[in-house]
């Protein structure tokens, strides 16, 4: 099971676009694949899911209830652990709750059949909540516009990331610049659309830019 965290704590970089496309490309070659959406904006779960859904990963993370119990099939091979609206209030608890930082990363381990990817939406800013799925992860994928505003901001990040996991490491599994348009990115005619929730659709196929080892 390799745990992927898809991060860059600017807003706006297509962190969740990577997740969504990521996981549709491996679910399509028939692995599994879950989703932990740790986003106060639920954008992974609206789409691939619909709203309002319970338990939700909030729920996993202050012990209210086990994360089998909250995985959610959004069709063959693609899982996802909803978001929780008020994960301001899952930050105070794990300031309370040391221990409780751990939980996720434990959480998975139980899981059984264990998926082949673990995938995790974040915010853009750091939290206690991102730091929790962060100690649950062993690599991060960065999406980032290549240009400098955008590459300082990287070197802050890796400051910050060093000075709060001190002990926990995470291998860098690649930085990539995402396309500003997908059919530029894979080409019209490769574009195969699935339907989700709410009459969304995303596109099947994984943008070419995206380089993650064995995935």
């Amino acid at each position: 099971m390799r745990v992927v965290s898809v991060l860059n704590f600017k807003g706006g970089t297509g962190k969740t676009s990577v997740v969504i496309n990521l996981a549709a490309a491996v679910a399509m070659a028939g692995h599994d694949v879950l989703i932990l959406d740790g986003d106060r904006q639920r954008n992974t779960t609206w789409t691939l899911l619909g709203d309002d859904i319970v338990p939700t990963l909030g729920d996993v993370m202050t012990g209210k209830c086990q994360m089998a119990d909250a995985i959610k099939e959004s069709r063959e091979h693609l899982y996802v652990v909803p978001s929780d609206k008020d994960l301001e209030k899952v930050g105070t608890y794990l300031k309370d709750h040391r221990k409780a930082y751990h939980t996720v990363a434990k959480q998975l381990e139980t899981l059984d059949p264990q998926p082949f990817l673990v995938l995790i939406d974040h915010p853009g800013a750091y939290s206690t909540v991102m730091e929790a799925l962060l100690l649950a992860s062993h690599e991060m994928l960065i999406p980032c516009e290549l240009e400098p505003y955008s590459v300082q901001g990287l070197f802050d990040m890796f400051d910050k990331l060093q000075e709060e996991l001190e002990d926990h490491t995470l291998t860098n599994s690649g930085i990539m610049r995402p396309p500003r348009n997908i059919l530029d990115a894979v080409g019209e005619s490769k574009l195969a659309n699935v339907g989700c929730p709410n009459g969304l659709k995303f596109p099947q196929i994984l943008v070419n830019a995206l380089e993650v080892k064995y995935a």
